[in-house]
């Protein structure tokens, strides 16, 4: 029917003789020009629309006949949509564009013949059945997740362009391949090598770059549904580390970006890239001395340590040790590498980290690669001790991999247990702020995965330092024993001077504790390294000589420096008091708790006699002698 033989009541349409209808024109498209005299060559009346002509339309459908042989005014079918038979065919036509345009499929991306062959489709059905059941099969196909090539009419040769095969069993095998592939989650890597090689032509063969982007839409779309992806998530669950993960999803998004092949990608490359980036040093962290190495990836690579606290007193005896006695890889994280007293150049695979813990975050990556940790680090007051012995420690557990790091040896203090071996709630609430973080840290580490891979030491009073060691506290004080100290001044002159020692061996006070030589420290922790305890019970380790008391400290001191004891007076806690403000002696609550607690004692502790080897500083007299305190006879 041509525009000038419309209907001249459009709003109340008549019947035709054919018993059809005639829809109302929207007004939108009353305006529209005259159709070309092509496009009117492609209408077909209804009345001419006999079954002879509407079977050899389907037969064409069915055959998958390239739509090219239609006449060349095909592209003129686009105005169909201003003649449609019933205003359902548009609403259904309309919906169907809707739907593939949020379904993700850009339509524009199909080679010209693709959009001229649905239309015709649509124009020529006889019935809404035929509108419907094409509604439904593509409603099908898109539920069953089939690829979308198969929507217009000619899907059924569509198939074949992708893979080229020669008949429709061909077809059938390899749809049926790839649907047991998916189901049973194999890796892609498992077809034939001639199956990828079939594909890729396909895609080559297409006239434009506009069908790769296709392709690559389809692509990233079966990644997005989890179509086919089943088999990828094994591979990204044996990656060791973090970085691995992350260098796959890039290295893949790359090739979805370029076009590539998926069987391009080797699959051996998921296996070789781990080990090059778990051992890879980076300059940002790393300032070790002489030129940077790669680091080998053999299974029986050296293990890799991460040690916090090398400079202090316990961590300068635990890397000296193990630099004499391991060929392990040691990662020594210092603030300044001028406080160290050992040769870190003794032996290769001992590697500086000049850094703080408040920034242990930027050691993130180092960390991932370590199968060890020795965490001694310690800030001793303030805001810093909470941040540094707490957060911060958490922190550095969170930044472990607990697929590559298989033991951490954490440092407490025997401050914040009881004589049960149990944690004292008066360390919580009376103890300086080291105690207290220390306490709080023990608390809240239990909610860290990789917890349950940590052994706790608390060590008793440490012991150590000379020349190549820094001295502990209780140590560097011990000389002061031997020197004159002013008890009693009046108007600002020293009325009375007396050494500690020539004092004290006249008193006797109830009280007992355990001590430790920072070199049996270490020799406690070598063994932990190589042997770490199997069993939860033993993961709290108190490290320490057998108990002794306060008198016979003073005994043994007194004998050791030929001091004779003729009579002694008991330490009171009137009397105590006495002395504190005597000798100006500055109390903390911690201290006041204390001396009324008197007997720090544990259970089991844990010394190198323990497993079976020497101990270096077993008693008082070593302790005085390693302090450079002379006996006199």
């Amino acid at each position: 029917m041509k525009p000038d033989e419309l209907p001249e009541d459009i709003n109340n349409p008549k019947p035709q003789e054919s018993g059809g209808f005639t829809p109302p024109i929207p007004s939108s498209l009353s305006d529209s020009p005259p159709i070309s005299d092509k496009s009117e060559e492609l209408i077909i009346p209804q009345d001419a629309a006999t079954p002879e002509k509407v079977t050899i339309i389907e037969s064409q459908i069915e055959t998958g006949r390239e739509r090219e042989s239609f006449p060349p005014a095909a592209p003129a079918t686009i105005p169909e949509i201003t003649n449609p038979e019933t205003e359902i065919a548009i609403a259904e036509t309309v919906a169907k564009s809707q739907s593939e345009i949020e379904t993700g499929r850009e339509r524009e991306s199909f080679p010209p013949a693709a959009p001229e062959q649905n239309p015709p489709a649509i124009a020529n059905r006889e019935t809404e059945i035929v509108v419907a059941e094409t509604v439904a099969k593509s409603q099908s196909e898109i539920e069953t997740g089939r690829e979308r090539e198969s929507f217009p009419p000619a899907a059924p040769a569509t198939i074949p362009e992708i893979t080229n095969p020669e008949t429709e069993i061909a077809i059938a095998e390899t749809v049926a391949k790839s649907q047991s592939e998916i189901e049973t989650g194999r890796e892609r890597e498992s077809f034939p090598p001639a199956a990828p090689e079939q594909n890729p032509p396909a895609i080559a063969n297409r006239e434009t770059e506009i069908v790769v982007a296709e392709t690559v839409a389809m692509m990233a779309s079966e990644i997005e549904t989890g179509r086919e992806r089943e088999s990828f998530p094994p591979a990204i669950a044996n990656r060791e580390t973090e970085i691995v993960v992350a260098e796959t999803v890039a290295m893949m998004a790359s090739e979805i970006e370029t076009g590539r092949e998926r069987e391009s990608f080797p699959p051996a490359a998921p296996e070789q890239n781990p080990p090059a980036i778990a051992n890879r040093e980076t300059d940002i962290f790393l300032t070790s001395q002489g030129e940077k190495e790669n680091l080998p990836a053999e299974v029986d690579a050296p293990m890799r340590i991460f040690i916090t606290g090398a400079s202090g007193c316990i961590g300068h005896y635990i890397v000296e040790t193990l630099i004499e006695k391991t060929d392990y890889e040691l990662f020594l994280l210092v603030r300044n590498p001028n406080q160290l007293k050992f040769d870190y150049n003794a032996r290769p695979g001992i590697h500086i980290v000049e850094g703080d813990m408040r920034e242990i975050k930027r050691f993130g990556q180092l960390l991932k690669t370590m199968n060890c940790a020795v965490l001694a680090a310690a800030a001793w007051g303030g805001k810093e001790a909470i941040d540094v012995n707490t957060f911060k420690t958490i922190q550095l557990l969170k930044l472990l991999n607990p697929k590559v790091c298989q033991h951490i040896i954490y440092f407490s203090t025997a401050s914040v247990l009881n004589r049960q071996n149990q944690l004292l709630k008066e360390a919580g609430q009376a103890g300086t702020d080291y105690i207290r973080s220390k306490y709080d840290f023990l608390r809240q580490v239990n909610r860290v995965p990789i917890a349950k891979r940590m052994t706790t030491v608390f060590p008793t009073l440490v012991l150590g330092g000379d020349e190549k060691h820094p001295y502990s506290h209780i140590s560097g004080g011990l000389p002061d024993l031997m020197k004159e100290t002013e008890i009693i001044r009046f108007l600002d002159k020293p009325l009375l001077k007396v050494k500690p020692i020539d004092l004290i061996r006249f008193f006797q006070a109830e009280g007992s504790f355990h001590f430790i030589h920072a070199r049996d420290i270490a020799q406690v922790v070598r063994y932990l390294i190589d042997y770490p305890p199997e069993s939860q019970d033993s993961r709290w380790l108190v490290l320490g000589n057998e108990p002794v008391t306060i008198n016979e400290v003073i005994e043994e001191a007194c004998a050791y420096l030929n001091k004779p004891i003729t009579h002694r007076f008991n330490l009171s806690p009137w009397l105590a008091d006495m002395f504190i403000r005597l000798f100006r002696i500055e109390m903390s609550a911690w201290d006041r708790f204390s001396l009324d607690y008197r007997h720090f004692t544990y259970q089991n502790p844990v010394n190198p006699s323990t497993f079976g080897m020497p101990v270096y500083c077993p008693n008082i007299i070593d302790v005085l002698k390693l302090s450079g305190i002379n006996g006199r006879r």
